[in-house]
C-alpha cells in the first residue's frame, strides 16, 4: 500500500510541476524528473516460468518479458484468461512481493457474481 501511495505523490508532484512551469510558460523536460531504475537481480514471482525462448504465466498463457516496466522495480503483467477476460498482477521485481492494487482493473470474475446496472441503482 506504501508503494502505491508513493506512485500516487510522484504523479501529483509531477502534475504540480507541470502547472506550475505552465505558469511561467516553459515546459519542463522529462529528462529533469530521471529516476533510477533497479539494475541488481530480479526476484521473478513463482508463477512466471521461461520456456523456450517465452514467458509464461501459471496457466500457461504467454505473457511480456518479465522485467521492470513500472516505477522502477515493478512489473505490471497482463494476462489472459479466456475471451474478453483479463486480469492484471502488480509485482515487486525487488523484493519478490505481489500487490493486488490492480485488481480492480481486472474483469476475470464470473459475469454471473457482478451485480447487474438495475441491482445498483
Amino acid at each position: 500500500m506504501k508503494a502505491i501511495f508513493r506512485v500516487l505523490m510522484v504523479f501529483f508532484a509531477s502534475e504540480c510541476a507541470f502547472v506550475h512551469a505552465a505558469d511561467n510558460g516553459a515546459l519542463p523536460n522529462f529528462s529533469d524528473y530521471s529516476i533510477d531504475v533497479y539494475h541488481g537481480t530480479l526476484k521473478i514471482p513463482t508463477y512466471y516460468k521461461k520456456v523456450d525462448d517465452a514467458w509464461r504465466d501459471d496457466v500457461g498463457k504467454t505473457v511480456a518479458p518479465i522485467g521492470i516496466n513500472f516505477a522502477r522495480k515493478y512489473y505490471i503483467g497482463t494476462h489472459s484468461c479466456g475471451a474478453s477476460c483479463r486480469y492484471y498482477t502488480l509485482s515487486n521485481l525487488v523484493s519478490g512481493s505481489e500487490s493486488n492494487a490492480l485488481d480492480m482493473f481486472s474483469n476475470d470474475e464470473d459475469p454471473l457474481k457482478k451485480p447487474m446496472m438495475d441491482e445498483i441503482m
